[in-house]
């Protein structure tokens, strides 16, 4: 295809490369055109030879082939370049191919080019990133996977953040995208997955959960491309997926709020809920208001078709206002009934009114009660000032009654505080005289009667000292309860004299141990453990009356509990000091709970009083008194055969303020 000055070596290398392949000599003249060079540009080879690139080629792509030219002679190495261009008045990209060829005969050197037109490729690659650019940034979530087992994401797009996930993370760490469907989900997927794949189909929809990267469930519809081999083999599967939680969620919401309102509506027993569109056309409707033949003959009419014209347009004027987005509320004669009519409009998810509901309800007897109800007031009215008079005067009599009960109250408390003060003299005595008569007995008789030798003597001495015993225990137990009810009466009257002060609970809790540890030792199976912190804050009370409920509480879970542990633990709780007696007793009936802090309330085990120490039933009532007087709190946790927790609180003092310099 080239005159005589291309060398036959060099014709022979060119005339088969499927591009438009030259040869240009030192002097830029072309001697050499292969055919397809030829037929590209539609010109025989002898107008060609000998030209140079002006005379061949438009002027700006004649300046850039020069150039490259005198590149390519100059340094003697290749070139390559892709521009863009005008060819036919039509822009086009091609790419060139350059390089030096020296002859071995001549030792002449030429410039061997190669052009290809990659107008086509350049526009594929052009649409590709706009493909790509699309799947990035689009609502639509792009996911490759090779079709192997799991599905291995191959490809992610970068909006595949929205459901939490890093795309690169996902490729590197090789997921399997089956991990991402929810697991109730997954069975279904891969059995209607299957069913499509191998039914042919390479282009199907599902919709399921997808679990985000937090591990949150999200509505997915997953619009499913499978790309096959030659062989006709599943290759990958590419998922575009659109999250679609809020349209399900308010298909889910509307088909729930249908099926509330037909419920609801069906067990109106007075009533009906209708439901109606901007054409006024009804959509739902259930119950028997308002209604001429039945929910049945309504659904997908108009008013026009239900109702009288006349009624016709008094409902329309009210459903035309709830399209608009107003309610009404009115009343409405139909035969003879009264309606109350509520008509209110209906929003979807976004807020736009896309119809209207009404709610009927038959008020005659309502209407007709009311009547008969205002005749009744014009009588009651009567009744209540007759009434009001008697009512006055029994007020009068009660106030009276009350100032009765006030005296009878003190002269109460001052019986109780004078008896139970004549009576501590006597008992004074008659411990007194009993430990005198214990102690003579065991001292100066017990040596006679034993050498008496006499065993019923010795036996009636034994007895006496059993009665003393006895008489000395229930003494003390008089005592207590003469005590209890001192101090009962000086809380309720107010004459208890307080010694409130900064203490630590700590100390009172020792101070308790130590006063009951006697009760503990006579119980060899039974020990006491104590908890107690030493930095805990103080509090502002008397000692000794917060050493008496300890006591108390203490001496009550030695009572009821035969063998075990008994323990008392303190802890600052907030801006309290709380102090929690445990003990593994007998426990306490449920039934008890309620009332173990009344007063001269005895518990109970079974339907017997616990006979293990009998008390006054004061002792409970008196803590609650001492603790609630300094604003604290006293509860018991407890069952029958499982122990008792009894628990106080009381506040923190306030911190001392600090010393002026």
């Amino acid at each position: 295809m080239g005159g005589d000055s291309c060398p036959s070596l060099l014709r022979a290398l060119l005339d088969h490369i499927p591009a438009l392949a030259y040869a240009k000599d030192e002097e830029h003249r072309w001697v050499y055109f292969n055919a397809f060079f030829l037929s590209t540009f539609g010109l025989p080879a002898e107008a060609l030879l000998g030209a140079v690139d002006l005379e061949i080629l438009p002027p700006d792509i004649a300046a850039w082939v020069r150039s490259q030219d005198v590149s390519v002679l100059s340094s003697g190495r290749p070139l390559s370049s892709e521009t863009e261009v005008v060819w036919n008045g039509a822009p086009c990209n091609i790419s060139s191919s350059k390089s030096c060829w020296t002859d071995p005969v001549s030792g002449k050197r030429y410039v061997l080019g190669f052009i290809k037109d990659i107008t086509w490729r350049k526009r594929t690659e052009r649409e590709q990133v706009m493909t790509m650019a699309i799947a990035e940034n689009g609502p639509a979530v792009l996911i490759r996977c090779l079709a192997t087992p799991g599905l291995p994401i191959d490809y992610a797009s970068a909006n595949t953040r929205r459901f939490g996930y890093d795309p690169r993370q996902l490729i590197e760490q090789n997921t399997r995208f089956e991990s991402l469907i929810h697991e109730e989900d997954l069975p279904r997927v891969v059995r209607e997955s299957g069913r499509n794949i191998g039914e042919g189909n390479d282009h199907f929809v599902l919709e399921y959960r997808l679990r985000t990267w937090d591990g949150e469930p999200r509505w997915v519809e997953d619009h499913v491309f499978i790309e096959r081999d030659g062989q006709g083999a599943p290759q990958y599967r590419q998922g575009f997926i659109l999250d679609v939680t809020r349209q399900h969620d308010a298909l889910q919401d509307r088909e729930a709020s249908e099926t509330r309102y037909r419920t609801l509506a069906q067990n109106f027993p007075d009533g009906s809920v209708v439901m109606f569109d901007d054409e006024l056309r009804f959509t739902l409707a259930e119950g028997k208001a308002l209604m001429r033949d039945g929910p049945e003959h309504m659904e997908g009419n108009t008013l026009w078709d239900v109702f009288s014209p006349e009624t016709a347009e008094y409902l329309a004027t009210r459903y035309r206002a709830a399209l608009r987005g107003r309610k009404s509320l009115f009343e409405m004669p139909y035969g003879d009934r009264l309606f109350e009519v509520r008509v209110v409009p209906v929003r979807n998810v976004d807020g736009v009114i896309t119809g209207g509901m009404a709610v009927s309800h038959d008020i005659t007897r309502r209407k007709e009660a009311e009547t008969a109800l205002a005749e009744l007031n014009a009588n009651l009215e009567k009744l209540v000032t007759n009434r009001t008079r008697t009512l006055a005067r029994q007020a009068q009599d009660l106030e009276e009654a009350n100032r009765q009960l006030k005296k009878l109250d003190e002269l109460k408390s001052s019986f109780l505080s004078s008896v139970s003060h004549e009576l501590r003299t006597p008992l004074t005595s008659i411990f007194g005289f009993t430990k005198l008569i214990n102690k003579d007995m065991e001292n100066g008789l017990r040596a006679l009667v034993q050498e008496s030798r006499d065993q019923k003597a010795v036996k009636r001495f034994d007895r006496i000292l059993d009665n003393l015993g006895i008489i000395e225990q229930e003494g003390a137990r008089l005592t207590r309860l003469i005590n209890d009810v001192l101090d009962l009466t000086r809380i309720e009257s107010g004459r208890m004299e307080w010694r409130d002060a900064r203490i630590s609970i700590a100390d009172c809790i020792y101070e308790a141990v130590l006063a009951v540890s006697g009760q503990f030792v006579e119980k060899e199976s039974l020990r006491l453990e104590a908890d107690v912190p030493k930095d805990l804050p103080e509090i502002f009370a008397d000692p000794d009356r917060i050493v008496q409920v300890i006591v108390n509480l203490l001496g009550n879970a030695a009572k009821f509990t035969s063998q075990g542990v008994v323990r008392i633990r303190a802890r600052r709780v907030d801006d309290d000091i709380a102090v929690f007696v445990t003990d593994t007793g007998a426990g306490i009936q449920p039934s008890e709970l309620g009332r173990i802090f009344d007063k001269f309330h005895q518990t109970q085990l079974g339907d017997t009083i616990c006979q293990a120490s009998p008390g006054s039933g004061l002792g409970l009532s008196i803590c609650k008194d001492i603790v609630e007087r300094y604003k604290g709190r006293i509860w018991v946790r407890s069952a029958a055969g499982s122990g008792s927790v009894f628990t106080f609180t009381l506040p923190i003092a306030p911190q001392k303020e600090a010393t002026a310099m």
